[in-house]
């Protein structure tokens, strides 16, 4: 099986770094990397797109305060 994981890290315990997740154990060639990030990319935005559309306001603006407050870019 694979392990695919997307969205925000908090890193290590020891050592606490906050950024985009990345899980890739082998090398992968540009191409191939650019292809699975933007791949990623769409989904999340579409997925993103949906619950802005389906969940209350007061929801949606906590987690992008959240992201804010952290210093995270924008989903």
């Amino acid at each position: 099986g694979k392990i695919a994981q997307v969205g925000y890290n908090a890193g290590p315990r020891h050592c606490i770094i906050s950024g985009l997740a990345r899980s890739f154990v082998k090398s992968l060639d540009t191409e191939e990397y650019i292809s699975r990030d933007q791949d990623a990319i769409a989904l999340v935005t579409l997925f993103w797109s949906l619950a802005r559309v389906t969940m209350p306001m007061e929801i949606i603006s906590v987690i992008d305060q959240c992201l804010l407050d952290n210093g995270l870019p924008e989903i």
